[in-house]
């Protein structure tokens, strides 16, 4: 298993000790832990994902190029590099290398 991995589940098999020390799982205790570790794991993300297209937006502006056409131009780049990186590990890299592999080169590529 590669290290990345064997770390994660460490961290997951500690944080499951504390969840079961909160309590039931319809406890205020149990649900309060849960909604403060979501939030903690997941809001920075959440907020540099959110920044992107302001950061570009106001790149673009000052390279130049007329806010209409630099934001249909990044909304267009968006879509289609997702649409690419959907297509790409459903029909290629899972087909291909397995759902292991393609697991471990998204958490390496992360």
């Amino acid at each position: 298993m590669p290290v990345p991995l064997r770390r994660a589940k460490g961290y997951f098999c500690t944080a499951g000790t504390g969840f079961l020390r909160a309590g039931e799982m319809n406890s205020l205790r149990f649900l309060g832990l849960s909604a403060l570790v979501l939030s903690a794991s997941i809001l920075p993300w959440c907020i540099l994902m959110g920044a992107t297209f302001p950061l570009m937006m106001a790149f673009l502006r000052q390279e130049g190029y007329p806010d209409t056409l630099s934001f249909g131009f990044l909304y267009t780049a968006n879509v289609l590099g997702a649409l690419c990186g959907t297509v790409s590990t459903a029909v290629v890299l899972i087909e291909r290398y397995g759902f292991q592999a393609t697991l471990t080169l998204a958490v390496a590529s992360t």
